[in-house]
């Protein structure tokens, strides 16, 4: 056998007047840590955004849903008027829309 997972943490932890979070990843069993998260506690209104993208379809995908996901929710009509769960379900779509245009 031989193989060996990494079990090497890598927390990260913040706060501000409204919330406190912690949050730590880890490799385990794979070649490389492929999921991507982002802890923001103010997107520049107000709001915070916690999001785990799991990498198991790879860690471009993780890693692109980080990089656009809070633009693109942000730029939403319906997050501008405040309905939150239909933004949040639009941007999910509209990034499964991009990467599979991505990969054709």
């Amino acid at each position: 056998m031989g193989a060996k997972a990494s079990t090497e943490k890598h927390p990260n932890d913040g706060e501000n007047e409204k919330f406190k979070f912690g949050s730590c990843s880890m490799q385990g069993w794979r070649q490389t840590n492929e999921d991507a998260m982002i802890s923001q506690l103010d997107i520049g209104d107000g709001n915070s955004v916690f999001a785990v993208f799991d990498g198991h379809g790879g860690e471009h995908v993780a890693l692109f849903c980080k990089k656009h996901f809070v633009q693109l929710l942000k730029k939403k009509k319906t997050y501008k008027a405040k309905n939150y769960e239909k933004a949040l379900e639009e941007t999910f779509l509209q990034i499964d829309r991009m990467l599979l245009q991505k990969t054709g």
